[in-house]
């Protein structure tokens, strides 16, 4: 009975222990997810004038850094080309349009893919260049929307990691009582424990799971991020002197209802018949472009507006719903994770000590 007792102690102190560097090390993780991965190294290569290369298994710019550097070397007369390859790529896609290029393939061919990325590129160069100003509004965007991933992925990273932790810590001070002590051991063989355990087990799941679930709704996207970032391909195209026909164009591999709004412009059919497939998916752009077609507005200042009251909505959509994990997650905490710690960790080893001290005596 004292083994077993010590060795519950002793799991319970070990675990205790552990628990600061566990929270130490959820820290470092939650400040690398927020701060986001460090800009790749690139030096100089020979062969096109200007171009760096990132250095192989070097990590990934940000989006914002890809367009910027793609910015800079427009501004510096490089070819559309050579800019690309001179950016710090931002991810698989990137690099794969930069060995593309680098390998001879033509730039309309590059951009064929049906990816975000060269949606974005092919928003930014309406009459076949790239735009320095459009792709200033791409890297503004996508640093946006980079420090709201990253704000939700440490919310939500505190609710994820303390599932884990209460997942895993009833089968930590199991082990280490079973590992400390032979009446443990022999003891947690017997089927009260092992019935114990196994229910426990199954409780863990079950909260482990329901647990996913709540984190996973939490980050859905939210009604209007659609239309965000209809608007925002629109006033990218527009600011590099493209047409709402041809910006819709660029936008249509990826956003509902551009396709079809865009072959209704293109054929010649009335403003409001032609943008009736983008209104079930984007009705405050379709309304934007309305009301500026009809009081003879600056499309492009009423869809940066637009643009920026969209976000504003999608980024509190998205808080509101990070923000109600905390109290959503109260049901599996109560209804599965203590439960599960009783049956796995608690009980199993109270049954055992009691087995212990009847063992002697017969």
């Amino acid at each position: 009975m004292r083994e077993v007792a010590t060795a519950i102690l002793v799991s319970l102190a070990v675990a205790l222990s552990l628990l600061p560097a566990v929270m130490t090390l959820c820290d470092r993780v939650l400040t690398r997810a927020r701060l986001g991965a460090r800009p790749a190294r690139c030096e100089p290569a020979a062969g096109r004038a200007g171009r760096m290369r990132a250095e192989p298994g070097a990590p990934s710019a940000s989006r914002a850094a890809f367009f910027e550097g793609i910015a800079r070397g427009v501004r510096a007369g490089l070819p559309v080309a050579d800019a690309i390859t001179a950016a710090p790529p931002c991810s698989g896609a990137a690099r794969q349009l930069q060995e593309a290029l680098a390998g001879g393939v033509t730039l309309a061919d590059a951009l064929s893919a049906t990816n975000e990325l060269h949606a974005v590129l092919r928003g930014c160069m309406p009459g076949g260049s790239l735009s320095p100003v459009a792709l200033d509004l791409a890297a503004a965007n996508a640093r946006a929307g980079d420090d709201l991933r990253g704000e939700v992925n440490t919310a939500v990273s505190y609710a994820r990691h303390s599932a884990r932790l209460l997942t895993v810590l009833p089968f930590l001070m199991l082990g280490g009582a079973a590992a400390l002590s032979r009446d443990a051991r022999d003891g947690l063989l017997t089927a009260g424990p092992v019935t114990c355990i196994v229910i426990g087990s199954v409780a863990n799941l079950v909260g482990s799971r329901w647990m996913g679930r709540i984190i996973t709704t939490a980050c859905r996207r939210s009604p209007v991020a659609d239309a965000a970032g209809i608007a925002e391909g629109l006033v990218i195209h527009l600011s590099a002197g493209g047409t709402v026909p041809s910006a819709l164009d660029a936008l249509a591999d990826g956003l509902p209802g551009c396709a079809a709004t865009a072959r209704m412009l293109h054929a010649g059919l009335p403003l409001s018949e032609a943008l009736s497939p983008l209104r079930r998916t984007a009705p405050t752009v379709t309304d934007t472009i309305e009301q500026a077609h009809r009081d003879g507005l600056p499309l492009v200042t009423a869809l940066a507006r637009a643009t920026t009251d969209l976000r504003a909505r999608d980024r509190d959509h998205v808080l509101a719903a990070v923000r109600r994990i905390p109290a959503r997650a109260a049901a599996p905490l109560v209804l599965c994770a203590l439960p599960s710690f009783v049956l796995t960790a608690v009980l199993p080893l109270g049954l055992a000590s009691i087995g212990a001290v009847r063992t002697p005596a017969t």
